[in-house]
């Protein structure tokens, strides 16, 4: 690719309409609402890549039918630390949407 094509790509990214923008938060809802579909069957991967895999999710979701299958995935952490820190994690996500949905005075 060439510097002017390259100028163009950045130009586009940078400037989305509001159809692309819809486009994405449509993409997003469906690849998140699946997502949260498959969390509670996932079995066969380690907990702490399971709990990163929850806390991102809720992070970009935002949905707090997230909450429980994040705490689940800390909780089967085995390393007390690793445990510690993960809930500690969730917590402080949790904190952020409490924060969030309080009324602004």
């Amino acid at each position: 690719m060439n510097q002017d094509q390259s100028q163009d790509t950045n130009q586009v990214n940078q400037d989305p309409s509001t159809n692309d923008l819809e486009l994405l938060a449509s993409v997003k809802e469906q690849a998140m609402s699946a997502l949260a579909k498959l969390l509670p069957n996932i079995t066969d991967i380690d907990p702490a890549q399971k709990f990163d895999i929850s806390i991102n999710a809720l992070r970009s979701t935002d949905r707090i039918d997230l909450v429980r299958p994040t705490l689940q995935a800390a909780l089967d952490i085995q390393d007390n630390q690793q445990q510690a820190n993960s809930l500690l994690e969730l917590v402080s996500e949790i904190n952020y949407l409490i924060d969030s949905k309080k009324p602004q005075a």
